[in-house]
């Protein structure tokens, strides 16, 4: 299904971000943001910045929504 979208996104909450999984679904490469709650740790969102990626939590408006990182 990644393969074949314009975009991807991951939804999850913040307690699960970070953590290790018996499976992984996909690289941080192939995504184009993440959607979680505003519970998500500064590390987390730095590590997303670095990848590019956006971030839409709880706390983001949709107004200021901007590519992080570039």
């Amino acid at each position: 299904m990644i393969a074949n979208a314009t975009r991807a996104f991951v939804v999850a909450g913040s307690e699960k971000i970070g953590k290790k999984a018996l499976r992984s679904v996909c690289a941080l490469t192939d995504l184009a943001g993440v959607i979680t709650d505003s519970g998500i740790e500064q590390p987390m969102v730095q590590r997303f910045e670095d990848a590019g990626l956006l971030l839409f939590s709880r706390q983001t408006r949709l107004d200021t929504v901007a590519r992080i990182g570039g």
